[in-house]
């Protein structure tokens, strides 16, 4: 019975002071560096801290297709995170432009908005890592097919893990 009080009060005592250092790690970073990983695609991210609870994060991204072209991806996000704890889960929103040149033919330009929600574990104050998902509203420039529907609006999910180093 001792040990279960002990055991019980040990984790109350871990459990707070984690809080209490996790309130320190959003306060002390004000920007870092990103990698997010979503089918198959990489994206370099830097999040900068407006206030302890908001970060705005532009974005970029670029694949080669051997033999077709290569496509650049630009991106801003916004994160506004409900808590200060380890574990801090946030609403946002994306919007960015995916353009695709051709070793042939005319550049094609593709827009994507969307809303996002997720959460980020602070290990410490440098270092992070998290998950996000989001519904987004893809406009496909006219003769893309990017989307399956040149021209046209497609709603799609999407869903992306991620890590950040913070300085």
């Amino acid at each position: 019975m001792k040990n279960s009080y002990l055991i019980k009060f040990i984790f109350l005592i871990s459990f707070l002071s984690t809080n209490a250092s996790a309130q320190s790690n959003l306060d002390s970073s004000s920007f870092g560096i990103v990698a997010s990983f979503q089918s198959g695609q990489t994206e370099f991210l830097i999040p900068i801290r407006v206030t302890t609870m908001i970060s705005l994060i532009p974005g970029f991204g670029i694949s080669s297709i051997k033999d077709a072209g290569t496509e650049i991806r630009f991106a801003l996000l916004t994160r506004f995170y409900l808590s200060k704890n380890n574990a801090s889960p946030f609403i946002g929103g994306r919007i960015g432009t995916i353009i695709y040149s051709p070793k042939i033919g005319d550049a094609l330009k593709d827009l994507v908005v969307g809303i996002s929600g997720g959460g980020e574990y602070f290990f410490n104050k440098n270092f992070s890592a998290g998950i996000e998902c989001g519904l987004n509203l893809g406009l496909a420039d006219k003769h893309s097919v990017r989307f399956g529907s040149p021209g046209g609006k497609v709603f799609s999910s999407s869903t992306s893990l991620f890590a950040t180093i913070y300085f």
